[in-house]
């Protein structure tokens, strides 16, 4: 068996899966857990806890990557290695498939490009967090994977990959209809375009009914099984195409992420090198190239303009546009060593691969929390767990900790309600809600403090407690007697003001006659 693997999938592709590995698995808990990452958690908290996920419309995507960390988080417990796992997983398998593509659009390209994507830093970065551009990566993959390999021998399972990739896609994140638009119009421009740039115009053999029913009715089953929450909240399939109207409104509008139009060029000049040179050589790809890669960089070019077009712009999209221009990148030095010198196209191909190293070892291994690096987006300050490792450390002397109130009187709070899901009585307060008064720790932002700490009747050692950039300055308030024996560094004693005192009481008038 082993020699029929090695028969069928070269040493090259191995190498390229391990280098793809190691970055993304080497010093996984290195960086604190990002605001999104705290959310994800808690809802595969909730998942394992009522059993299922209620879909939510506004949430903005879809239910399986919740079931895939609630199933790590019961396999390995509740740590950063369960939560970022899955997405290593699929973010390593996304590089995998791009290697296994090589049947239609030819090896040399399929394995530069794969190398590419093992070294990009955005691909990297966010194969490490647990967010869902690394699954929706691995399923747009899947589905390139089964269009290249009906392209080269039509058969069953290539339909059933292009099935399974499009409902994964649809199970993970609302942008797939961006992208399902991006691949309409790659397909209308190849298909009126094939005469202009002398392609023969033989359409690509159509698989039969028979081979189609079987793929689409088990994944629409599957879809069906996971907005349903596996039949507890059917309502939940009522709910599929609800977010396209709020999304739609949210993604013009930008919703406090609004980025110029040329926000993608500016990462990909910054960190994406490959990826550069193949949205540079698109233009000349989509009339020089031949199918497959043709459509490929005609859908590259589609899904780009449609983000640009959007006002809403996070780093982590940029998963989505880098992918395709890889094999374009490709393309182009799989041309030049065909056609002029292979010493020079092996030399930029490892100029490329340097160019893209470099940066990604700097942001996800020395930079990750640095907030001029426009990968790192909201990120968590290192610094600012230390109280919440305090209280960890504190409840592994005391586990009566874990049943002492905590109150966290936050706008912002996340990743905080993942981080205290082992303490069983945790209160959020918002707005102008406040906590009925003590408790063994409080979470205050500094602008609420002055309607928190006249409610306090104990001690607190009281710690400076900032989450990130974009959350506000906090004070973290420990009771004093609890944590004597382990009081926090840099902390300041926080003491009651006594109530005022009552004023005596006046004598009356017949206590005064009796006392004469």
């Amino acid at each position: 068996m082993f020699e029929r693997a090695r028969r069928f999938i070269p040493w090259t592709t191995w190498a390229i899966v391990a280098l793809a590995l190691a970055l993304r698995l080497a010093w996984l808990p290195l960086r604190p857990p990002h605001s999104d990452e705290g959310v994800n958690g808690w809802f595969a908290e909730r998942v394992l806890a009522e059993g299922f996920y209620s879909y939510d419309p506004e949430n903005y995507h879809g239910p399986l990557h919740y079931y895939l960390l609630a199933v790590a988080r019961l396999l390995l417990g509740r740590n950063l290695w369960s939560l970022r796992l899955p997405t290593v997983l699929f973010g390593v398998g996304a590089v995998w498939l791009a290697c296994r593509c090589g049947d239609a659009l030819g090896r040399r390209v399929a394995w530069m490009a794969a190398l590419f994507m093992a070294v990009s830093p955005a691909l990297v970065l966010y194969s490490r967090w647990a967010i869902h551009e690394s699954e929706l990566l691995f399923f747009s993959l899947l589905a390139l994977r089964g269009w290249c390999r009906w392209r080269a021998r039509p058969g069953r399972l290539a339909v059933w990959e292009v099935a399974a990739g499009l409902a994964g896609a649809l199970a993970t994140k609302e942008v797939w209809v961006v992208h399902a638009a991006a691949a309409f119009a790659a397909w209308w421009v190849w298909h009126h375009s094939r005469r202009l740039v002398g392609e023969p115009l033989v359409a690509p053999s159509r698989p039969p009914w028979r081979w189609v029913v079987l793929p689409a009715l088990a994944c629409l089953g599957a879809l069906a099984l996971l907005y349903s929450g596996f039949g507890r909240d059917p309502e939940g399939l009522t709910r599929f195409f609800a977010p396209f109207a709020i999304w739609t409104t949210r993604a013009m509008q930008g919703a406090g992420h609004e980025k110029p139009w040329h926000y993608w060029i500016e990462l990909f000049a910054r960190y994406e090198p490959a990826a550069l040179v193949g949205l540079i050589l698109s233009p000349w790809a989509a009339v020089a190239a031949r199918p497959p890669l043709r459509q490929l960089v005609l859908y590259g070019m589609a899904s780009f303009a449609a983000y640009t077009v959007i006002a809403y712009k996070t780093p982590w999209c940029v998963v989505e546009l880098v992918w395709p221009f890889t094999f374009v990148a490709g393309w182009a030095l799989a041309r030049l060593a065909v056609r002029a010198r292979p010493s020079l196209a092996a030399a930029l191909a490892g100029a490329l691969t340097i160019a893209s190293l470099v940066p990604a070892v700097r942001v996800n291994f020395f930079r990750y929390a640095d907030a001029t690096e426009r990968y790192v987006y909201v990120q968590t300050i290192p610094g600012a767990l230390l109280p919440v490792r305090l209280l960890e450390r504190a409840a592994a002397g005391d586990p009566t900790l874990h049943d002492a109130p905590i109150q966290v009187v936050m706008k912002l709070s996340w990743p905080l309600p993942w981080l205290l899901s082992d303490f069983r009585h945790v209160g959020h307060w918002h707005d102008d809600q406040l906590p009925s008064g003590d408790s063994a720790v409080l979470f205050v932002d500094d602008n609420r403090r002055a309607d928190v700490e006249p409610l306090l009747h104990r001690r607190y050692f009281v710690v400076p407690f900032k989450l990130s950039p974009a959350h506000a300055q906090a004070s973290v308030y420990f009771d004093a007697e609890r944590f004597a024996g382990v009081r926090p560094a840099r902390s300041r004693t926080f003491v009651p003001t006594p109530p005022p005192a009552k004023p005596a009481a006046s004598p009356s008038p017949s206590a005064t006659r009796k006392t004469r």
